[in-house]
């Protein structure tokens, strides 16, 4: 008699060993009806819940692996875009500084050919004065020198 109650409970003890390392493929061979029969099956249900349990874990992490991956290259692609768009951003800074320069030169040069039109201007002016002068004195000139050629 101790040896048929013994012998059942030394197999489900053994199983749950096994499942307690990792072993779900076994089950407990289930001969009687009796408490340790309903132990048993107790064991093999467990076992399987947990078969199912780890198999929705794995799928689970099998999903997000898959996503991890998609946002890394999603990521990837995003950080290359923006990439882009900085170079894009230091190209135009670098135009519109050139363009910048650029202005400043010509402004240099109009500033320049503003004042030599002016200093043109005023020797026109003092040409102009210096012509009229002469001419007035000319002018002023001229009785004495009908007189002189009389």
């Amino acid at each position: 008699i101790i040896t048929k109650i013994l012998r059942p409970l030394n197999d489900v003890t053994q199983f749950a060993e096994k499942v307690a390392h990792g072993n779900f493929k076994e089950t407990v061979e289930i001969h009687a009806e009796d408490e340790i029969g309903k132990l048993g099956k107790s064991f093999n249900d467990m076992t399987d819940g947990l078969k199912t349990m780890f198999y929705q874990v794995d799928e689970t992490a099998n999903q997000l692996s898959d996503i991890s991956n998609d946002l890394s290259a999603s990521i990837e692609e995003n950080v290359q875009s923006i990439a882009q768009v900085v170079e894009n951003i230091q190209m135009v800074t670098n135009e519109t500084r050139d363009q910048v320069e650029s202005a400043y030169i010509v402004q240099q040069s109009v500033e320049q050919m503003e004042k030599a039109i002016s200093n043109i201007t005023t020797n026109i002016h003092e040409v102009q004065t210096a012509s009229n002068t002469a001419e007035q004195q000319t002018q002023q000139d001229q009785p004495w020198r009908m007189l002189w050629q009389v």
